[in-house]
């Protein structure tokens, strides 16, 4: 993991510390359903005296649904589209259940109270499932995923940068190394930020969490001491087709991606273009002896890095040997045909 990373995630989860929209605010249907609450459902179930202070709760009490512990394994102030709908249909959910059993009074307010209480604890389940499963899935390479900030509801799109070099990497999860917009180059567009002075409270946030990220730093480097993925090994008899894909479990859920480009490597490290395009494959037909050998794949991507770098070791076997076995209607000396019997008559 290098040190350029660690300025983006310094800068959202401090942001995470000041007073901000919890995750499933960011859902306008969760915004309606509470508008809803207030003034469809609270009138009639709840003294008038107490919808003010009943409202401040509640949303206080959503808000509260980001303010999880920081932690590289369960939550780190990011969720997808994916995490955000489940958890905002779960909350949903239980609020209608309460609308729909016309509960009044305290035990309306003790019932809503606790609703969303275990409405967090799903949140923060779901949120472990996406930091473990789906955040920055791609085991090497570059991929570009958009993720959703929950301090405040802002869609970026992330660079998880992992070792360049995919060798035989068919699939995997990995949920470290992640930086915004390419650094400082800034290719890939996100939707503009507040800008704002950095208070006390948010210059306290960067120091707590650049130690926890420092940390994580030294586990990355631990972890990738030995980055490079092995080639993959092909092998295809002679005047057989041989086929080279290029394509990873990541690649079509990563933005920003362009073409697949396939060289031959030659022996003093010379490469000639074979094919360039969408298709993650390459196809040779008939091969011959003379096309054994080392090919690399490059995926590119809008940022200066390749997102994928595969390299393959051909080596071209001889031809099959392929047995002729007679046709079972073939007619051979002292053989009758099928259809035909023998009457045994003599001359």
């Amino acid at each position: 993991m290098g040190p350029w990373r660690l300025p983006l995630l310094v800068a959202a989860l401090a942001g995470c510390l000041l007073p901000a929209r919890g995750c499933v605010m960011c859902d306008p249907n969760v915004v309606g359903a509470l508008n809803s609450l207030e003034t469809d459902y609270l009138p009639g179930h709840l003294e008038a005296k107490h919808h003010k202070n009943v409202m401040k709760r509640v949303k206080q009490a959503v808000e509260a649904f980001k303010d999880l512990p920081i932690d590289e394994d369960s939550y780190m102030g990011v969720v997808d589209e994916a995490t955000l709908e489940k958890a905002a249909w779960s909350l949903l959910k239980d609020l209608k259940r309460i609308m729909d059993s016309d509960v009044k009074g305290e035990l309306f307010v003790k019932e809503l109270f606790w609703t969303l209480h275990l409405a967090k604890d799903n949140f923060a389940s779901y949120a472990a499932q996406f930091q473990k499963a789906a955040f920055c899935p791609n085991k090497c390479g570059l991929m570009l995923q958009p993720l959703i900030w929950c301090s405040t509801c802002q869609k970026q799109v992330h660079s998880c940068r992992k070792s360049s070099n995919c060798g035989g990497e068919r699939a995997g999860r990995s949920r470290r190394g992640w930086r915004e917009r390419g650094g400082a180059r800034g290719e890939i567009k996100s939707l503009k930020r507040s800008e704002t002075g950095d208070s006390q409270q948010e210059k306290a946030g960067r120091d707590q969490v650049e130690g926890g990220w420092e940390r994580a730093q030294n586990r990355e480097r631990a972890s990738h001491s030995n980055p490079l993925f092995p080639e993959r090994k092909v092998k295809v008899h002679q005047m057989e087709d041989m086929i080279l894909d290029c394509e990873l479990n990541w690649h079509k859920i990563s933005q920003g991606l362009t073409d697949y480009s396939f060289y031959r490597v030659w022996g003093n490290n010379s490469e000639t273009l074979m094919s360039k395009g969408k298709e993650p494959t390459l196809t040779k037909t008939m091969v011959r002896p003379k096309d054994a050998g080392t090919y690399r794949c490059e995926l590119g991507s809008v940022q200066s890095s390749p997102a994928t770098i595969i390299y393959f070791h051909v080596t071209v076997l001889p031809k099959r040997i392929v047995e002729e076995i007679p046709s079972p209607n073939t007619e051979t000396k002292d053989e009758v045909a099928p259809g035909y019997f023998y009457l045994g008559l003599g001359k």
